[in-house]
């Protein structure tokens, strides 16, 4: 039985892991099929690397886990929903069941295992366990949204504590008392009643809408990549009418990255960040600086004392 509370793992922790495991399925789908196996999914044929080089490039964005990935971290954890994530949370199957699956899948192949074990880890440092918290936790706070019964460890997991004080909730009385019903040896609990007690808990964030105002003053911040994605589309939007050819002759970046940037598929790097701010007619250093914070978040935290 969990005793301790989940910790919550860092986006770049968890975009890491998923990379690792992707990086290994590709070398196995390599073993199996010959080299350049993912070439054609990538787009990259022919282009002489092999697919371990690939797929350790940003082109691994363009798989769907690793694409919808921030709007996934935002909604698990801090309750924000996304234009995209709208969607993807309450479909069946959803973002967080096909995570599920891919966990299934890679962490129960005795190949995968052993060659990612072989793998050696990169800059961006992570420990196993991150993506099933996020895939759990993303679960657990659909079902709360849709009304769906949830289980003792999912409420333990939106409200930040250890499973044991959720079973023990069961038992107390008074307000503090969580009503569980108990079918085939599984304890689960009202959608209604779970959402009562969790809005008493410090560690529960509601579930809320993202929105990006832009129609006065720019943002104060944009503090995730959720954020900036949703501001780019916003300010295309605005200023363009969505036309990403006149967006593109007027910032000098292709079409294709400007529909890549606003799809999720592609991050804003730091070169686009002083074109893409001077066609949309925002103050420039605030705009290199959102793009900093969200390309190098540990960097800009030291940079400016966060």
């Amino acid at each position: 039985m969990n005793e301790m509370p989940a910790k919550q793992p860092q986006i770049t922790e968890v975009r890491a892991e998923l990379r690792h495991y992707l990086l290994s399925l590709a070398i196995v789908l390599n073993d199996f099929y010959g080299d350049h196996a993912l070439s054609s999914l990538l787009d990259k044929a022919g282009s002489g690397a092999g697919d371990y080089e690939l797929l350790e490039s940003a082109d691994v964005q363009r798989f769907r886990l690793c694409r919808l990935l921030p709007d996934a971290y935002d909604y698990a954890f801090n309750g924000r929903v996304s234009d995209i994530m709208e969607v993807q949370a309450y479909e069946s199957p959803s973002y967080f069941d096909q995570l599920t699956d891919f966990l299934a899948m890679v962490e129960g192949n005795s190949l995968i295992e052993v060659v990612s074990n072989d793998i050696p880890q990169t800059d961006e440092i992570w420990q196993l366990g991150g993506l099933r918290i996020l895939a759990d936790t993303g679960r657990a706070r659909a079902c709360l949204d849709e009304g769906l019964p949830l289980d003792a460890r999912e409420v333990a997991l939106l409200a930040g504590i250890s499973e044991r004080s959720v079973q023990n909730a069961f038992s107390l009385k008074g307000p503090g008392r969580l009503q569980a019903k108990k079918a085939g040896g599984v304890s689960s609990v009202d959608a209604a009643d779970a959402a009562r007690w969790l809005a008493d808990k410090k560690g529960f964030v509601p579930t809320t809408r993202i929105r990006i105002d832009i129609s006065g003053a720019q943002p104060a911040a944009l503090n995730t990549p959720t954020d900036l994605r949703m501001f780019l589309g916003a300010m295309l939007s605005r200023r363009f009418g969505d036309d990403l050819r006149r967006a593109s002759e007027s910032s000098g970046i292709p079409e294709d990255s400007l529909a890549r940037m606003s799809a999720g598929e592609k991050p804003i790097d730091l070169t686009d960040a002083i074109p893409l701010a001077r066609a949309f007619k925002v103050d420039v250093r605030w705009f290199v600086d959102q793009v900093f914070r969200n390309r190098f978040p540990k960097e800009f935290a030291v940079l400016h004392g966060e």
